[in-house]
């Protein structure tokens, strides 16, 4: 706190505010002082300890991004105590407020929606389109719920919408290999090597996507399996 008084310390490291009386050990480091806290927490409440900013962003009230900037703008608190250390992490039982009102965590929110045609998928509207955030019930509108994902404006089917951004990362990721099954309708006369044309990977202009999975259901009838979002 002396330190930090001084205006010698300038970034944190912190286990709690750092206005607390508790014990400090100061380690210096290139150009800054970071400082750590021994706070006494079991192990269990250490694990359970999360970083200010991230906090903020699952009380729905901002982004993680533009929670940073509160931080460093002095307008968080912890406990009643002005925190502007973007490494400063709190217990699940610390008092955080923006702007003196305290934020809540929400719990995450997954909702399976069976998307109609003549809807984008998406959260903002534009040219005054209708988008699938229009069909929520308006209990869910304000909870920074978006979707995962996109279907195309007339393409019918699951869309889930959460506000669980790990989630959506990890749903998304071509790295967790998780299929996508489109059944579609179509006109004309597939190559008789469709099957394999599918597996190589189709080019759309000068992109190539991977290997997806054909199945020809009948002479108008389709069912794809993608490993991608394109």
């Amino acid at each position: 706190k002396e330190l930090k008084e001084k205006g010698i310390v300038t970034a944190f490291d912190c286990a709690t505010s750092p206005d607390s009386e508790e014990s400090v050990k100061a380690i210096p480091y290139t150009d800054y002082l970071f400082y750590s806290v021994d706070t006494g927490d079991t192990k269990e409440v250490r694990e359970q300890m999360e970083r200010i900013q991230k906090r903020i962003a699952a009380s729905g009230l901002t982004s993680r991004r533009k929670a940073e900037e509160l931080i460093l703008e002095g307008r968080v608190k912890v406990n009643g105590e002005v925190v502007n250390s973007l490494g400063c992490k709190v217990r699940p039982s610390d008092e955080v407020s923006v702007d003196d009102v305290v934020v809540f965590k929400t719990s995450s929110i997954y909702l399976a929606l069976n998307k109609p045609r003549s809807c984008i998928s998406t959260v903002n509207a534009d040219l005054g389109r209708k988008t699938v955030m229009d069909l929520l019930p308006s209990e869910y509108r304000d909870l920074r719920i978006f979707p995962v994902g996109r279907l195309d404006k007339d393409t019918v089917g699951l869309l889930i919408l959460t506000n669980d951004g790990i989630f959506a990362h990890n749903t998304l990721s071509p790295k967790k290999h998780i299929d996508k099954k489109y059944y579609a309708k179509i006109s004309g006369t597939l190559p008789e090597n469709a099957v394999e044309i599918f597996k190589n990977g189709v080019t759309i202009g000068d992109y190539k996507c991977k290997s997806a999975d054909l199945r020809i259901i009948d002479s108008n009838s389709i069912e794809v399996v993608i490993h991608e979002g394109k």
